[in-house]
């Protein structure tokens, strides 16, 4: 090439740059390059900067100090392309290092959250009876020597229950609980909203709920503490005997007007199922019945066998008030929930109703007693 003299490249649709190579062709003595679509500098070759004006036309983007050329710009479009090249490589840096710290930020940002809201819900401090949730954490652990067997005075399916003096002098149960969830946030934050709002309840009937502690070691519930224990485990045993009609009446009455309260205060928190009731009239556990096929007696059973056989049968003034209450507690063992009453209807029957019956007790059967007013089964 570099001997080359002469060169003819005229109307060959040729585009973009002139290679600088021609520079170094000091051979070279004519060029025609005409009509074709170059561009930029022409080449510092005598051959092009002494070329005649015709053999430079028709190239729109050729530039240089000649006559016939337009002169050229500060840097060329080459040089543009090469800027705008280098600006959108370093804007693309700029923009995946930002990219990168904002993730990193996130992240960080992020798993500090999760970080906190573990360690909220792993230790939910609640102030119980004067003493801040640390503390209280560190007495009942304490007081119960880590949950010592010696200490347990009940367990069921939640958890098991425990005594504990406190050095201030109070007595309360501390229920520990069982694992209640794999770490599912929804299940936990309904566990803490209903534990939160029963220790707002405030009712006779209802045993206080003086606070919580929820941790990944121990959780527990921290109850108003009483003597003689539940009522189940009083009703299992010959102490049933000495519950009377009158008195499970009353217990009975006190349980519903109680229950009422809580489905109003708070509807999401009562999960206790209204059949309970029939075990305080029934020598049968509910627990029995509910897992029959009908989950109600016979329709053909005496009344008398149905009710609690270990004490005497309720007395003339009694019996109105009794079959009342053991026809609720039909009422509340129908197959289907919506054929239930709710709590709220049953506080309302049990303080207002009482069946007055056409025949003895002990001729009365079930089927009839169902039949007796609207609540029938």
């Amino acid at each position: 090439m570099e001997s080359l003299v002469t060169l003819n490249n005229s109307l060959n649709n040729l585009s973009s740059f002139i290679p600088s190579t021609f520079e170094g062709m000091h051979g070279l003595s004519y060029v025609d390059i005409s009509y074709n679509e170059l561009e930029g500098h022409l080449p510092n070759n005598s051959a092009f900067q002494e070329a005649l004006p015709e053999a430079l036309q028709g190239n729109k983007g050729l530039c240089g100090n000649v006559r016939s050329l337009q002169p050229c710009k500060h840097g060329s479009r080459r040089n543009h392309k090469w800027v705008f090249v280098i600006t959108f490589t370093l804007l693309a840096a700029v923009f995946l290092l930002c990219a990168f710290f904002t993730i990193v930020f996130m992240e960080r940002k992020k798993k500090h959250r999760d970080k906190g809201e573990k360690n909220m819900h792993e230790e939910e401090w609640f102030s119980v009876l004067n003493f801040d949730g640390k503390s209280m954490y560190e007495e009942i652990l304490m007081a119960t020597k880590n949950f010592d067997f010696i200490y347990c005075i009940g367990s069921g399916g939640q958890g098991s229950v425990y005594k504990a003096n406190l050095s201030c002098g109070n007595i309360v149960a501390v229920k520990k609980l069982h694992h209640l969830w794999d770490h599912e946030k929804n299940l936990e934050n309904g566990f803490l909203n209903e534990m939160r709002a029963l220790t707002e309840i405030r009712h006779r009937n209802i045993v206080k709920l003086y606070g919580f502690y929820l941790h990944h070691r121990h959780s527990f519930l921290v109850y108003e503490f009483f003597e003689r224990g539940s009522l189940a485990k009083i009703l299992s045993k010959d102490e049933a005997t000495e519950v009377r009609w009158r008195k499970r009446m009353n217990i009975v009455n006190s349980v519903a007007h109680a229950l009422a309260y809580v489905t109003n205060c708070a509807p999401d928190i009562s999960r206790r199922h209204p059949g309970d009731f029939f075990s305080t009239f029934s020598s049968v556990p509910s627990s029995s019945l509910l897992s029959s096929s009908s989950a109600l007696p016979n329709r053909q059973m005496p009344i008398m066998d149905v009710l609690d056989q270990r004490i005497s049968p309720p007395t003339h003034q009694e019996v109105g008030e009794v079959l009342s209450l053991v026809k609720v507690a039909f009422s509340c063992l129908n197959p289907s929930p919506q054929s239930r009453p709710a709590m709220k209807q049953v506080s309302q029957i049990l303080s207002t109703q009482k069946l007055h019956l056409s025949k003895p007790l002990h001729v009365i059967t079930c089927g009839e007693l169902y039949a007796l007013d609207p609540l029938t089964v």
